[in-house]
């Protein structure tokens, strides 16, 4: 989808010809993979082959409060001929409006050894995940969903088996054991009838309540070391006022772009939040799948929205270190 038309394309100061030549290939700037939470056999290695396949000329793979390592991140990018961008999904804590909420966003262009970057890794990987799980499974359980059939310890030594690699264990994989066990059809209607934050929400637990994870601020210092990315913005169910609230708070600590292109959402709200909210702020629109499994599509952003994402990585920082290095 093409968020951004030639005429404002032009009024940015983009370059943009008929045939669009000499502009990057289509992207995905939200890809998850087994180290996070997106189903075990979707290694980093499948994901940026399975990228490949698809056609993508740039993946940003944005892993949960984890990022890449530098070397491995290159063997990647050589393995597959990819432009693989070092990116995370960081997790951070934010009053807005008085009410304390989890927020997620993408740090693009990482440099992964980074002091700002190892400080927020090692406040958000230290959460009590398995008091998070443990106390969804027995929300469950009330209403009569065992997926063992002996209990929370055993469905939760169910969730450890069936992502040995992962370090962030939650919501998403309870989803999946839901699936596997009959209590649900899809992982989609799992969110929605027992564990996301929309829908029936019958055993939905706001994970404040378990994890405390890094300020913003703290959050923001390190994705400024890179590109600053704030992630599927209804996802946080604030009103207007909330909404742009965040958003100033995003702004002031230097965020640069929205994900509007986002997988779940319909036309009429990516419009809305490249018209009300982009526009306005003067972020960059970007696009990402949040891919988690293998049977999700990737987002095939436009060329367009990654040369401008690209060019003003640039021009805050000079170079660009974790990707495309040489274009």
């Amino acid at each position: 989808m093409t968020i951004i038309s030639m005429e404002e394309a032009a009024a940015c100061g983009l370059e943009l010809s008929s045939f669009r030549r000499k502009l990057p290939g289509t992207f995905d700037n939200h890809v998850h993979t087994c180290i996070s939470d997106a189903d075990p056999d979707q290694t980093p290695e499948e994901v940026c082959r399975a990228a490949k396949e698809a056609g993508l000329g740039h993946i940003t793979i944005t892993d949960h409060d984890s990022v890449l390592p530098e070397e491995r991140r290159r063997v990647l990018a050589g393995t597959y001929q990819l432009d693989v961008i070092s990116g995370c999904e960081f997790s951070a804590a934010a009053t807005v409006n008085g009410i304390r909420k989890v927020i997620h966003i993408i740090g693009t262009w990482l440099p992964a050894d980074a002091p700002e970057i190892r400080r927020v890794l090692e406040v958000n990987e230290n959460q009590d995940r398995e008091g998070y799980c443990k106390a969804t499974l027995e929300k469950l359980r009330r209403i009569g969903i065992d997926p063992s059939g002996d209990g929370v310890d055993a469905s939760y030594a169910m969730l450890l088996a069936d992502y040995p690699n992962s370090v962030h264990i939650g919501r998403r994989a309870i989803g999946q054991l839901l699936v596997k066990t009959g209590y649900a059809r899809s992982e989609e209607e799992a969110s929605d009838r027992f564990l996301g934050a929309f829908g029936e929400r019958l055993a939905y637990i706001p994970t404040e309540e378990f994890y405390h994870y890094a300020e913003i601020e703290e959050v923001m210092a390190a994705c400024r070391l890179g590109l600053p990315t704030l992630c599927h913005l209804y996802y946080y169910q604030l009103d207007e006022a909330g909404n742009n609230a965040l958003l100033g708070i995003f702004k002031e600590l230097g965020g640069q772009a929205l994900e509007v292109d986002y997988s779940r959402y319909d036309r009429r709200q990516k419009e809305r939040l490249y018209r009300c909210y982009c526009k306005p702020y003067g972020f960059l629109p970007t696009a990402g799948s949040d891919r988690h499994s293998a049977g999700k599509a990737f987002c095939c952003g436009d060329p367009l929205l990654f040369k401008a994402l690209r060019d003003r990585c640039r021009e805050l920082h000079g170079t660009i270190t974790a990707g495309e290095e040489e274009a």
